[in-house]
């Protein structure tokens, strides 16, 4: 038997949504979020760390101006913007 629990996103994570669409992009890292919502880095790594939870972002792994980086993608968001970044 499989039960579902529906659960509301925080305001948090609305915020950090409509941030990163705001931006034209769909990819971002923490501190995209902390320095343009304001917010502590925890606040803004809690938040998207909630949003990988549940399946709403994803995490990538890679380099970008030849730093190894953790970019946070929002794949509803892929077909509604330049969704990759310069390198």
């Amino acid at each position: 038997m499989v039960y579902c629990v529906p659960e509301e996103m925080s305001s948090d994570g609305t915020k950090v949504i409509k941030f990163v669409a705001q931006s034209g992009k769909a990819f971002f890292v923490t501190a995209d979020v902390a320095e343009g919502l304001g917010w502590e880095p925890l606040r803004a790594k809690t938040t998207i760390d909630n949003l990988i939870r549940d399946g709403i972002v994803w995490v990538d792994i890679g380099t970008m101006l030849k730093h190894i980086c953790k970019m946070y993608w929002l794949p509803g968001l892929f077909l509604t913007t330049d969704a990759m970044p310069d390198m």
